[in-house]
């Protein structure tokens, strides 16, 4: 189970950074609105791409902070994501126990269900950044 939480979180972790750091390479007025955000003082590009791969993609205000600000998107609902994330980190950091002390489970179902709205959400972020930025080339 912790294999596949990590798989979880690496799955939404890498893809959205992906997607970033994608549009900052191939768009260059995304690209300057990341510099003028971050105010980049002579950051080479290098530089700013290991500053995307650093962010918390799992804060997901900060997230859809930077795909709102970059790319002119909303994130999609990410309720669900959310509890996944709270029940992986009880899985994988707590050793199966809640914040509070109490056992945390998971089923099978509840796992393939994470794993279906981490799909989704990801699939729905990026039909999102295809239809505002390449499609609008």
């Amino acid at each position: 189970v912790v294999k596949i939480t990590f798989i979880f979180y690496c799955s939404v972790y890498l893809r959205a950074n992906i997607i970033l750091i994608a549009c900052y390479l191939r768009f260059p007025e995304i690209k300057e609105k990341y510099n003028r955000r971050v105010k980049n003082q002579g950051l080479t590009e290098e530089k700013v791409i290991e500053k995307l791969r650093g962010y918390q993609y799992n804060n997901f205000e900060e997230v859809d902070n930077l795909f709102s600000t970059l790319i002119g998107v909303k994130i999609p609902d990410y309720t669900k994501l959310n509890t996944a994330y709270k029940k992986r980190n009880d899985i994988a950091h707590r050793y199966h126990f809640s914040i509070d002390g109490g056992v945390v489970e998971i089923t099978r179902k509840q796992l393939e269900d994470h794993v279906r709205n981490t799909n989704n959400f990801v699939y729905d972020l990026f039909d999102k950044v295809i239809e505002k930025v390449y499609q609008s080339q």
